[in-house]
């Protein structure tokens, strides 16, 4: 294959564009009659389409670099998107608008159009959109601009809108490498009336907890919640309203089923408040179920409902304090939330279970039973290694006092580990037991 006409590749012009413009001048009325849709799909996503002839013309450039968005590996649209006024007097297709966080063209103030008005078809990478037909076949109609949208003329407040249609939707859990191709104008304006209205905000919180079941914490009810306010760009009006979700009064529906509740490994971690050893821990005891017989990684999927069925036959009693008047002497024994939920499974302690914000504050203890269980559930931690900041805890001491010992020979490095982060467990207890101020344990 060869062409008789090669066009320079404009400054701000895409791989597919270009090759649209290639493909153009050489006569051809389709893409379809040079490349296959692999090969098509390849120059989309700015990779060589393997036909040697046609990368050696316009793979010329990487694409810039592109916002970050928590839900899609690579922010670069796969579908088509134009500005009808600069095709008209440009006739090529510009890089910015394969970014899913442009959707207006500031030149003409206008948003990017993505579907055929006249058929209402999505627009396709084919050689008449260089011309601003319509890319149907049983269309061919002129492109026509769309109108601006107030509020979302740069690309942080669109993303910010794509992300609160994500949320809302209950999307947070379907990462995708790509932008899902079903984004359209639809969930911009999704997004962009929950995020600019303080009364569809609580109206939302307010259903996403009324359909909750009333033995799981709040920040597990509201995870989304807390996800769309961890990554927003702008300064929203429903911000106030999420930055006190937890001050709010809200009513919970009485029901005793509970249903699975599928968390990301990651989020898990931060939601319970156990790390990943401590949710391996509970998976072996059943307390978490994992879709795959695998170990367990970030990146993994369990439900964590198990734990929730459990809690919720444990009530409270008189003498009960809650737990998070017991943070340090947790901290001074090791003691961890897996811990305590494996202590009650195995009938080893005693709580009470009232949801509350999250599952820290949602537990109460009798302090005496409690701190039995602390001494005796630190004594059976006989680790031969353990790491500098975990010792730091365990000590009180900084991490600089610590390296500081660790050069006088009085923390060792075990001798099996290439790993200098860790040190061995018994000078850790040797190191604690020698300090001459003792911590107050709160009992």
């Amino acid at each position: 294959m060869k062409f008789a006409v090669i066009p320079t590749a404009f400054s701000n012009e895409s791989i597919i564009g270009h090759t649209l413009r290639l493909l153009k001048r050489n006569g051809f009325k389709h893409i379809t009659h040079v490349l296959k849709k692999p090969e098509i799909n390849r120059l989309i996503k700015w990779q060589k389409s393997k036909i040697e002839v046609v990368d050696n013309i316009t793979f010329k450039k990487s694409p810039s670099p592109q916002t970050s968005f928590p839900f899609w590996e690579k922010s670069l649209l796969t579908t088509t998107q134009v500005c009808p006024q600069c095709i008209e007097k440009s006739g090529y297709f510009h890089e910015e608008w394969q970014n899913p966080f442009i959707r207006h063209c500031k030149q003409h103030q206008c948003m990017l159009v993505s579907e055929c008005s006249s058929c209402g078809e999505q627009l396709k990478f084919d050689i008449q959109l260089l011309a601003n037909q319509c890319t149907n076949p049983k269309c061919g109609k002129p492109i026509i601009p769309k109108a601006l949208i107030p509020g979302l003329g740069d690309e942080e407040s669109v993303f910010d809108c794509y992300l609160a249609a994500y949320v809302f939707n209950d999307l947070c859990e379907n990462s995708s490498k790509y932008p899902n191709e079903s984004i359209n104008q639809s969930d911009l304006l999704i997004g962009f009336g929950l995020l600019s209205c303080e009364q569809k905000a609580r109206a939302w919180l307010n259903k996403l907890v009324s359909h909750s079941n009333q033995y799981i914490p709040l920040n597990i009810v509201l995870a989304n919640v807390l996800t769309l306010t961890k990554y927003l760009k702008c300064d929203w009006p429903a911000l106030a309203v999420f930055e006190n979700l937890y001050k709010y009064d809200y009513t919970k529906q009485s029901q005793n089923t509970l249903k699975p509740i599928w968390l990301m490994t990651d989020k898990a971690t931060s939601l319970l408040g156990i790390d990943l050893d401590g949710l391996e821990r509970l998976l072996s005891s059943r307390l978490v179920i994992s879709k795959t017989r695998n170990g367990l990684n970030n990146r993994s999927v369990i439900d964590v409902s198990p734990i929730f069925e459990m809690l919720k036959q444990n009530s409270q009693v008189e003498g009960m304090k809650p737990l998070t008047n017991f943070k340090q002497a947790m901290l001074y024994n090791d003691i961890c939330i897996a811990d305590i939920l494996i202590g009650v499974l195995d009938v080893k302690l005693s709580v009470g279970y009232i949801a509350d914000n999250d599952l820290l504050h949602s537990l109460f203890v009798i302090p005496e039973q409690f701190k039995s269980f602390c001494s005796q559930t630190f004594l059976n931690k006989r680790d031969k290694v353990i790491s500098i900041q975990k010792a730091s805890q365990l000590t009180g001491l900084s991490h600089n006092s610590l390296m500081k010992l660790r050069q006088q020979g009085k923390l060792r490095i075990p001798p099996w580990t290439y790993n200098t982060g860790q040190v061995v467990y018994e000078d850790v207890l040797r190191i604690r037991e020698k300090k001459s101020m003792q911590l107050n344990l709160g009992f």
